[in-house]
């Protein structure tokens, strides 16, 4: 099995949702953990999986919802810039339409960059907007070469568990 160039395999370090650890190999995609140089990853409980996952699903539910009632009340086309009630409720949309999106991004900046570094670009995206999404995006293919999502090989039985490469 082929090792990505940052994998190293410490004797003890936490995994999560890793960008840049996917190897295609001739036949099929292999995932393994990496560990990006001197950084340990984060893999989420059970109970923290599948509370992520709900907050997720309820703001796409919600902001499916504010879209649909936005669409029906005051349609996109034509554009009616002339009309306060239909600039308000296009402004309120499309913030919160950002601000889920940014969450997402969020969500993979906070468990790749760890918590310290992690809320520091995640306030940066959250306040200063898309510019600092993209720097975050710039600089991390820059160093790690890919942004591919990839999964790990054991999941943790508590928040944070340590993960041992030698399994």
């Amino acid at each position: 099995r082929g090792q990505h160039p940052s994998t190293t395999h410490p004797s003890t370090t936490h995994t999560t949702l890793c960008i840049a650890c996917m190897e295609a190999s001739a036949n099929s995609v292999q995932p393994h953990i990496a560990s990006m140089g001197s950084r340990n990853f984060l893999q989420l409980s059970h109970l923290a999986v599948y509370s992520t996952a709900a907050v997720y699903t309820i703001y796409g539910v919600f902001f499916a919802i504010l879209l649909a009632r936005t669409l029906h009340s005051y349609p996109l086309f034509p554009l009616d810039s002339e009309s306060l009630p239909w600039l308000q409720s296009w402004l309120v949309t499309t913030v919160f339409d950002y601000y889920g999106a940014a969450l997402c991004l969020c969500g993979i900046i906070l468990h790749t960059e760890g918590f310290k570094v992690g809320i520091l670009w995640c306030a940066a995206c959250l306040l200063l907007g898309s510019p600092f999404c993209c720097l975050w995006t710039i600089q991390h293919v820059l160093r790690y070469k890919s942004l591919k999502l990839c999964t790990v090989s054991k999941p943790a039985s508590s928040l944070y568990e340590p993960v041992d490469h030698d399994e």
